[in-house]
């Protein structure tokens, strides 16, 4: 018996469920008339022309959703109900595999001189996704803690230079000072306080208060000129018209 020979690659299979479900490219006739006039998107390239059925995308279009809402079983949902240490790891294996992979694909287009920014924002994506895989603990290894607990020199995540790390300093080096000052201390700072404040009070009322002496003058000074207005006109009604002019 012979070895089974797949029909379509894995891209013709993802570009066909992708122009349907992400791309929405048109009707699952159309996108299989794209795919056979060669005009079928796969990345940043266009699929070699090949025949497919309007139904195959329909299939590819379910199966794709069905997989991002996790209703697809595979090989490691079984290994996580019994040992879910062991289906990290393969997890992790084949993310890293996946990435592996990625990157050989830039390197081709690398090789053509084809790479766009977007490929250099997938080779950082790569580097992070590396990262975050070795950050996942082995099969034998204990779980690390989390951020910001354990034993403080397994901790990450914390400030540990430049002007911040000043600041929390001087900072925690403040609380420490004010958590040894002994209370008398702490009293006297209050009584000096206390004086302080009643100081401030004294002054404010003296400002008052000659603030009101001077209104007070103020008006005085007022009620005399009106006065004075008021005498000189009584006196002038009274003179003559030849003495006024005299004067």
């Amino acid at each position: 018996m012979g070895t089974f020979q797949a029909v379509y690659s894995d891209a013709q299979r993802d570009a066909v469920a992708e122009a349907y479900v992400d791309r929405k490219l048109g009707t699952a006739a159309y996108v299989a008339q794209l795919a056979g006039e060669g005009k079928l998107p796969h990345g940043d390239e266009l699929l070699e022309p090949f025949e497919v059925s309007p139904q195959y995308v329909l299939d590819r279009a379910r199966y794709l959703r069905k997989r991002r809402r996790g209703l697809t079983q595979t090989g490691v949902a079984a290994v996580a109900l019994a040992r879910p240490r062991d289906a990290v790891a393969m997890v992790a294996a084949r993310l890293a595999s996946m990435a592996d992979k990625e990157a050989e694909r830039l390197e081709r287009k690398q090789r053509r001189g084809a790479l766009s920014a977007k490929d250099l924002e997938t080779v950082r994506q790569i580097a992070r996704a590396l990262r975050e895989l070795a950050a996942l603990p082995g099969q034998d290894e204990a779980r690390p803690p989390k951020p910001g607990h354990g034993p403080k020199e397994e901790r990450s995540g914390g400030t540990t230079g430049g002007l911040a790390a000043s600041i929390l300093e001087e900072h925690r080096s403040e609380k420490v000072r004010s958590r040894n000052t002994p209370p008398n201390t702490q009293d006297s700072t209050g009584e000096d306080a206390d004086s302080s404040a009643a100081e401030n009070a004294s002054a404010d009322s003296t400002d008052t208060e000659s603030s009101g002496e001077e209104d007070g003058e103020r008006r005085a000074v007022l009620r005399e000129h009106v006065l004075g207005v008021g005498v000189a006109g009584r006196i002038a009604s009274q003179l003559s018209p030849a003495a006024t002019r005299d004067v």
